[in-house]
């Protein structure tokens, strides 16, 4: 599951090329749970085996009784000592007899496992440039361009060409002005829109949208 970093908002698959597009960073957060045996499954309140883990915070909503615990490991010290939880799933309205918390003991393989979690960040788009190979008949710009050099991106909004990059000579075919925009190497043709929404700050990364596709 992808959630927004403004409100947690969950980003559908429909939706990911806007929230994943160029210049945007993305953090990504994995969290490895053990396997629960029934026990740990079981609510403190009705002792009732509960089969699915349903809230984002880690707690269980029992299916028989409707009250919430969450399984906990019990250490003498936090592994990370300055991360605080924030249980939002429990509100102010919600009952105290309804809340409850299964601990059971820390296997040390856990423990030695928990010196392995990382934060794993998205590998910016320009480090996995096609390399270019030591002999080609012929180089075609991929994307979307016009001849002047302007470019659309994936989500179709534009990049205009730096001064000293207009017009280049590898562009000559494509499309000028208002006839729109060419991408040569899909064979793709997007049309000319007035009021196209621009790439804020784009101008300085102009060179990271020029990629080529080589023929031998």
């Amino acid at each position: 599951m992808i959630l927004g970093g403004d409100d947690d908002s969950v980003i559908g698959p429909s939706d990911l090329p806007e929230a994943a597009r160029v210049g945007k960073i993305m953090e990504m957060s994995i969290i490895v749970r053990e396997k629960l045996g029934a026990e740990d499954r079981r609510c403190p309140r009705c002792r009732f085996i509960n089969q699915k883990e349903i809230t984002r915070s880690g707690w269980f909503i029992c299916h028989k009784c409707d009250g919430m615990f969450q399984i906990g490991a019990t250490e003498t010290q936090p592994y990370f000592d300055t991360t605080s939880y924030d249980h939002s799933d429990v509100t102010p309205s919600t009952p105290v007899d309804r809340v409850g918390f299964v601990s059971h003991s820390l296997d040390p393989q856990r423990t030695l496992e928990k010196a392995f979690f990382r934060r794993i960040s998205v590998i910016p788009l320009t480090i996995l440039h096609e390399p270019k190979p030591t002999w080609y008949s012929r180089k075609v710009r991929k994307g979307l361009w016009n001849r002047r050099g302007d470019h659309l991106t994936n989500d179709l909004r534009l990049v205009h060409a730096p001064p000293d990059r207009v017009y280049p000579p590898e562009l000559d075919t494509h499309p000028d002005g208002r006839q729109g925009y060419w991408d040569a190497a899909a064979n793709n043709h997007v049309q000319w829109l007035k009021d196209r929404d621009e790439l804020a700050g784009a101008a300085h990364k102009y060179d990271t949208f020029v990629v080529y596709s080589y023929y031998l």
